[in-house]
């Protein structure tokens, strides 16, 4: 969970005079050193970028959003934390099969599976008494 005791925001602000049909490339460089993520306690981390674009009220130029905001969005997982226990694995899937059997227990008793039968013996009861009546 993000709050203000775990996040480190970094605000960087630009300023760009540009001639009209004029292009501009801005890139901020920053570095993340792998050594300190490895002394981190973290399952996840997010790094979040957020850019935006503002015009001023004087300016002859356009923009098709008000104020448009891009956010980049970088996950790092450690890998080690997502063991996952083969207890786990092995008493799911025993809690798995014993709940199947006992749906399949239960429609058997509620003659779910008998019901082909039936129909089968009903017709064969019906169509032995209309050749005996003949």
């Amino acid at each position: 969970m993000q709050n203000q005791s775990n996040t480190l925001p970094l605000p960087v602000q630009c300023t760009v005079n540009l001639n009209p049909y004029k292009e501009v490339s801005v890139r901020i460089r920053g570095a993340l050193r792998l050594d300190a993520l490895h002394a981190l306690r973290f399952k996840v981390l997010e790094l979040v970028t957020s850019a935006s674009v503002e015009l001023p009220p004087s300016s002859p130029m356009f923009l098709h959003e008000e104020r448009p905001v891009r956010h980049i969005i970088l996950e790092i997982r450690k890998e080690g934390d997502y063991r996952i226990s083969i207890w786990i694995i092995i008493g799911s899937t025993l809690g798995g099969l014993l709940l199947l059997s006992l749906l399949s227990l239960a429609l058997w008793k509620l003659g779910f599976f008998q019901r082909q039968k039936r129909r089968e013996e009903d017709e064969q009861e019906t169509n032995g008494k209309v050749a005996e009546e003949r």
